[in-house]
């Protein structure tokens, strides 16, 4: 029976040893977004992302509104056709 209880506390261990590094590499810094309960809350979905959390004014302005229809309309394309894929590579762009 000893020898039961020594190999279930073996796996638990384990496992915790397990989840704090998996923990490390998801979230490395010190700062997890992960652990807040708030990012989880419904409320928090819905949050405007360009305010910040201390409710000062946004550094970043959207300078272009699109609606919703605008981001998600589909458009007829015809590889066999006319219709042209352009690839533009810019160096020293970061992508």
């Amino acid at each position: 029976m000893e020898d039961r209880s020594h190999k279930v506390l073996l796996a638990l261990v384990m496992l915790f040893l397990f989840a704090v590094i998996v923990l490390q590499y998801v979230c490395p810094g010190t700062e997890c977004q992960l652990l807040r309960l708030r990012a989880f809350s419904p409320s928090a979905a819905a949050a405007d992302p360009y305010r910040a959390e201390d409710e000062t004014p946004a550094r970043f302005v959207p300078r272009f509104n699109f609606s919703a229809g605008d981001l998600l309309r589909r458009v007829d394309f015809n590889i066999k056709g006319d219709d042209l894929i352009v690839f533009l590579h810019i160096q020293k762009t970061g992508g």
